[in-house]
């Protein structure tokens, strides 16, 4: 910023110099009103109409004007970019496997999220045939780790190397005849990583850690016994430990220990089961010490909630006495940001009816959340706010097979519902939570047989449900909200035939009309954003408000990545000296 200017409100734009391939101008898009004719200007006019626009959108909410993009990849005819990728923590590069340069060889790339440099290949060229495997980026946004059958053709190992290129080094070990190593995990101090590999024995899956640039892996687990496997792991949030279950001492009776991530003697934390009875889930508890698993530990095939300290002793039970029948829900348990609080899905009291419930994570008083639910009602999933003081959940809580969305304090309290009244066989479908914890966002088919998205406070009153936009908006993993709390992204195809991304408010929707990022005259004809599962969404918003997407832009059928880099005036409009724009 040139010294002397200061800061405004404005429509979110991004202002330059002259447009990337496939990008026009803010005024052209407006004046050419889509006839995909190009006006040029010169450049002293050019910038008194992009200033002129720019503080006619401040005035306008939603106005509708296409933002830069860029695309990131290029491969040939028949080559695709695959449907999972990964953007940095730092949103400076994105992370993606493609068969660029032979078909059906899914290599790794990184590239630049801005489009400044060319994308880099990471590790070596490939034959025909050859999988993806699975990709990560190291917290500190400096490495790429990934599986990949870089040496044996079919067989994944697992490499790790600068994001921005260079050489790609083997960690794990030598495996064992007809082993493989896939999957593995970065711990948050991003110089570890963990991963499981049949190495000393054929079929014998064990855990093992080991540096991130690169060294001799250290084996986590004890010695397993005969027929044994480590079953699943996973870190704390320092960094420093790790957390696995195996059948280690004895085979098929899974049990769950803890152990350093630079090695050392594993501690039990499972207390004693009934014979039959396993660790069937497990999670570290939020930033505290505690951990909390899943297992039929007192009666063989029910299945309830504990909670025991990461470095072992005192096993407390956390779920209620159940019903005949009744179990705790596999993986719908959650804590509060600070691991003082544990919610978790139960048919507790009435078999087949799940319900949600609270407690202390060391063990207490416990509490339904949940108010009283209609004849075949249930509880769906459910989340907690970040501000970590209150849950919100969805519910077929008053009309069977008519979820909403409610608010409850975490210590228990009454429930408050957030969306307004329904269409007759309406439903909300899914809910996010604003990163602050204020809002919630919430799609459903409210106002309008299809669905769209509104905007509630996490903490209520009812009746403060605010529709955000007019959009359309068919899928879960269609939309997420912007890291920076003030956006919610959306693949819709309300407007025009091509499914595209837009920009809708989240503080302020005076006008439901959403801001158009890419023109639908920038779509190849039959070309449309890539939509799917969490994991295989064909959008990612970086931390900084970058968005990268995964789409059939340019040729159609043949998938590319593209970005949208974060608007240059995010929250203010320069005032002050602007000779030097």
């Amino acid at each position: 910023m040139r010294p002397g200017c200061t800061k405004g409100r404005v429509a979110d734009r991004t202002l330059s110099d002259r447009p990337s391939s496939g990008q026009t101008f803010p005024a052209q898009t407006l004046l050419a009103q889509r006839t995909g004719s190009i006006v040029r200007f010169r450049a002293q006019a050019y910038h008194y109409v992009v200033v002129f626009v720019m503080l006619a959108l401040a005035w306008t909410p939603g106005a509708s004007i296409a933002d830069e993009w860029h695309r990131l990849t290029e491969g040939g005819p028949s080559s695709d970019v695959y449907g999972t990728f990964r953007v940095s923590p730092d949103g400076q590069w994105a992370a993606y496997f493609h068969d660029r340069d032979v078909e059906s060889a899914y290599e790794v790339f990184t590239v630049r999220v801005d489009g400044t440099a060319p994308p880099v290949r990471i590790g070596g060229l490939l034959p025909a045939g050859s999988a993806p495997g699975i990709l990560k980026i190291s917290p500190d946004s400096s490495r790429i780790v990934f599986s990949s059958p870089q040496d044996t053709f079919g067989v994944n190992e697992i490499y790790s190397a600068p994001i921005a290129g260079g050489p790609a080094v083997k960690l794990n070990g030598p495996l064992a005849a007809g082993g493989s190593a896939t999957f593995f995990a970065i711990n948050a101090t991003s110089d570890r990583v963990i991963y499981s590999a049949a190495e000393q024995s054929v079929g014998v899956t064990e855990l093992f850690s080991v540096p991130i640039t690169g060294g001799v892996p250290v084996k986590l687990n004890a010695e397993l016994t005969q027929g044994g496997d480590v079953k699943s792991y996973g870190m704390n949030s320092a960094g420093d430990r790790v957390l696995y279950s195996a059948d280690q001492e004895v085979d098929d009776w899974v049990e769950l220990y803890s152990v350093p991530i630079l090695g050392g003697s594993p501690i039990k934390l499972s207390g004693t089961l009934v014979p039959g009875g396993n660790v069937d889930d497990h999670v570290f508890c939020g930033s505290s010490d505690r951990v909390l698993y899943r297992a039929d530990q007192q009666s063989d095939g029910v299945f309830e909630l504990y909670s025991v300290s990461m470095t072992g002793g005192g096993v407390v039970k956390l779920s209620g006495t159940m019903t005949t029948g009744g179990d705790v829900l596999r993986t719908w348990y959650r804590c509060s940001p600070a691991g003082d609080r544990v919610t978790y899905l139960a048919d507790q009291d009435t078999d087949g009816v799940l319900e949600l419930y609270g407690a202390p994570s060391t063990g207490g008083s416990l509490v339904k959340l949940n108010g009283p639910l209609v004849a075949g009602g249930q509880v769906g999933n459910n989340a907690i706010a970040s501000t970590g003081d209150r849950v919100v959940y969805l519910a077929d809580q008053e009309i069977d097979d008519q979820r909403e969305v409610y608010t409850v304090p975490i210590v228990g309290g009454v429930p408050v519902k957030l969306n307004g009244e329904l269409n007759s066989g309406g439903t909300v479908f899914n809910y996010q939570i604003s990163p602050d914890g204020s809002w919630v966002v919430y799609r459903a088919t409210q106002n309008f047989v299809l669905p769209q998205l509104f905007r509630a406070p996490t903490a209520g009153p009812a009746g403060q449900d605010v529709q955000l936009s007019g959009l359309r908006v068919d899928h879960s993993s269609e939309w997420q909200i912007d890291p920076r709390g003030d956006r919610v992204i959306a693949v819709s195809n309300s407007f025009q035939a091509v499914q595209r991304p837009w920009r809708i408010r989240l503080l302020d929707p005076l006008s439901l009309t959403p801001e158009e990022m890419v023109d639908d005259l920038d779509f190849a004809p039959g070309g449309n954003v890539v939509f799917g599962p969490p994991d295989s969404s064909g959008l990612t918003i970086a931390s900084e408000g970058s968005i990268v997407y995964l789409a059939d832009q340019s040729v159609d059928e043949q998938f590319e990545l593209y970005s949208i880099p974060s608007p240059l005036f995010v929250d203010g409009f320069e005032t002050g000296d602007t000779s030097a724009w």
